[in-house]
């Protein structure tokens, strides 16, 4: 009964973008039994029928998650264009609530459209179930939901969260705690077994001690102990992993001790809360002071928890007394961490409920090495993306996955240096663009260069790559103007602080602006300039780049011989320096210099879809180059009512593929070939590439 994270998805479909809506159904695959709910899933149903927006609240661990799977898994049928669950679990912002749902059907970014517009457009009149997990930190954008509803004829939504949504349309159905047996003396098996809140702590004990069942012996233990839980699944899940060590009868015991301290000391919290807070707590009070530590620590992850990366900050910050290994052991034995599908490359991931995330993070924030934690984190994540190539260059499929799977963690990231080092944020966001923009989150990477942009001096060294990015994402969205005026003063930047790769990276990309956006011959001049500089510049990758686009600038003017001597160096030079990506776009176009005698047809925006690595990139070596620039040559370097009883009730009712060598250090490939502080420009997309997203 208790939260999706960390589950594995089923889908009978997928949505694939265009003009298509979403098919087939995306939910959680439960890991675990659901039990009982049959009143509170026919309720929940008929008011779903009634109202396009239905939110289930209640507090953190009552079984809001999985009632609500039950309820959609359930009423699939009715919807003919799909169920499409979004977890929000790792979200802070609301302002990523839009991206998230997108992201959830398939869709990317829209040019020239809002998320609004290319989210009720995609949906339109469809018959569609959009479940929105976990909002109860992110209720700012209720007005979001509101407003797709109001754009969209059939869709409808159903909310999990602590409080509703205070929206117009909102129908909110308070989802109680499992149903309590009628205990006290004397109590047998037959009396309780089919009570839904007994039949759950029999079922997850059995888990943990296999053949496990309630009997005479123990049924006034058992009834005892789901009746002090107040009957929240969350709290009788952990009680019931403790059978492993001990009887009920001891569970029962200290459960009363643990919870009479903990609710005197917590009175701001709703009662049931407060019951929560303490079954965690005394978890937790069962833990060797390493495993308590790693807890507090793992709180500092965000969507998922990479063993290798758990390793690293403890390594640095946490003091453990055992290895990470056996106290991530430890916390899983005590459900206080989930095993998750393997990361790409193959390594052990675990996942954390919210409501124990938030409890670990509280006793995180009494540790002296807070801070320490927190900021070995970040770097551990910047460190991840370090290398990491800036566009056009990007990671392999693999590569990619992993960066979207540790998404949430360079979101925490940033805003931990956000708030500590925004130098550092920026920094890290700069990194961070290629992805952005291969995914499609064009706004968020806006978002975050532009907000970083504001908090960093104007002499900051990220600040020519950060206009550079900003521009790029701008053009990505259509945004001539911002485009533009942002790689405009990248190159003004760029050349007050006497920075070449910048300079060029900044021309390049002004010029694949305006290819992308309208003016294919506007952009002559500055890819022309860019390869001047890149030729000057040392940067091999760079200038194998600027050389595919010159020679299709040259194309579009008809100069067809210096197209295809561009053409033909932009193969030697990636070839050379190992840019599979731009010599397979080089063997696509180039043919078309030798057919046409005018202006071929797209030779404004020459070929950038596929121009993404699919292995490491080589360190490149120095090679001697032609004339390419003109006027130039020579050589260069380059997601029953409260407290109800069970009465007269008798006994019996009842992955990712591993990534090979797409690591940072092994786990991202196409990082940046060169090992100075950036790479110069390379050849840009005129849109996110094939099969992104």
């Amino acid at each position: 009964m208790t939260a999706a994270s960390g589950e594995e998805f089923a889908a009978s479909g997928t949505a694939t973008g265009g003009g298509a809506r979403p098919v087939g159904i995306r939910l959680p695959r439960p890991r675990t039994s659901f039990v009982g709910r049959e009143y509170e899933i026919a309720e929940a149903r008929d008011l779903l029928e009634c109202n396009r927006l239905l939110t289930l609240t209640g507090p953190g661990g009552c079984g809001k998650t999985r009632l609500a799977m039950a309820l959609a898994a359930g009423a699939a049928d009715h919807f003919a264009q799909g169920v499409q669950f979004v977890s929000l679990a790792a979200i802070r912002d609301p302002s990523l609530v839009p991206v998230s749902i997108a992201q959830s059907i398939g869709l990317q970014d829209a040019r020239g459209r809002s998320l609004l517009e290319h989210l009720s457009g995609y949906v339109g009149d469809g018959d569609v179930l959009l479940v929105l997990d976990n909002f109860e930190q992110v209720l700012a954008a209720g007005e979001f939901v509101s407003e797709l509803l109001d754009a969209t004829g059939r869709l409808r939504v159903l909310v999990t969260s602590r409080s509703p949504l205070h929206v117009s349309g909102e129908q909110e159905f308070p989802v109680p705690p499992l149903a309590l047996p009628e205990g006290g003396p004397g109590t047998t098996a037959a009396a309780v077994a089919g009570c839904e809140s007994v039949r759950l702590f029999a079922e997850r004990a059995a888990a943990s001690v296999p053949g496990f069942t309630v009997n005479d012996q123990n049924a006034e233990a058992v009834a005892g102990i789901v009746d002090r839980l107040d009957g929240l699944p969350l709290a009788i899940e952990l009680a019931a992993a403790r059978v492993k060590l001990l009887p009920p009868a001891e569970i029962l015991a200290r459960l009363d001790n643990s919870l009479g301290l903990l609710v005197s000391g917590s009175r701001d919290l709703p009662a049931r809360q407060r019951t929560l807070r303490a079954t965690i707590a005394w978890s937790h009070e069962l833990l060797s002071d390493s495993a308590r530590r790693l807890l507090a620590v793992c709180s500092v992850f965000r969507g998922g928890i990479a063993l290798d990366v758990i390793e690293s900050v403890c390594a640095e910050a946490a003091g453990l007394r055992i290895p990470v290994l056996d106290a991530a052991g430890e916390l899983v034995d005590h459900s206080l961490l989930r095993q998750a599908a393997a990361a790409p490359g193959g390594g052990p991931r675990f996942a954390m409920l919210e409501s124990v995330r938030e409890f670990a993070a509280g006793q995180l924030a009494e540790l002296p090495v807070c801070e320490r934690v927190r900021a070995a984190h970040a770097g551990a994540f910047a460190a991840l993306v370090k290398n990491l190539a800036r566009p056009p260059l990007w990671p392999d499929k693999a590569g990619l996955d992993l960066l979207e799977l540790e998404h949430d963690n360079f979101r925490a990231a940033l805003d931990f240096y956000r708030r500590a080092d925004p130098a550092a944020a920026l920094r890290l966001a700069n990194r961070l663009t290629a992805f952005w923009s291969a995914r499609g989150h064009f706004s968020e990477g806006r978002r975050r260069l532009g907000d970083l942009l504001d908090l960093v001096p104007g002499d900051d060294i990220g600040r020519v790559d950060a206009l550079s990015g900003a521009g790029w994402l701008a053009a990505d969205q259509g945004d001539r103007a911002t485009a533009v005026a942002l790689l405009d003063e990248a190159v003004e930047c760029a050349r007050a602080r006497h920075d070449r790769a910048g300079e060029a990276a900044a021309l390049m990309y002004r010029g694949r602006a305006m290819q992308i956006i309208g003016d294919p011959a506007g952009a002559g001049p500055d890819i022309e300039r860019a390869l001047q500089v890149q030729t000057a510049a040392g940067d091999d990758a760079g200038l194998a780049a600027a050389l595919f686009f010159a020679a299709a600038s040259s194309m579009f003017e008809g100069d067809l011989r210096l197209a295809l001597d561009r053409f033909e160096g932009c193969a030697k030079l990636s070839r050379a320096v190992g840019l599979p990506q731009v010599e397979a776009a080089h063997r696509r176009d180039a043919p078309a210099a030798g057919r046409a005698a005018g202006r071929p047809r797209g030779a404004g925006t020459g070929g950038a879809r596929d121009l993404r690595p699919r292995r490491s990139l080589r360190r490149p070596g120095r090679v001697e180059r032609p004339g390419w620039a003109r006027g130039q040559g020579g050589p260069a370097a380059r997601r029953p009512p409260a407290g109800r009883r069970c009465r007269g009730v008798r006994a019996g009712q009842r992955d990712v593929p591993a990534a090979g060598d797409s690591g940072l250090p092994r786990r991202l490939a196409g990082t940046c070939p060169q090992s100075g502080r950036r790479r110069g420009a390379e050849a840009p997309p005129s849109g996110p590439p094939a099969g992104a997203g």
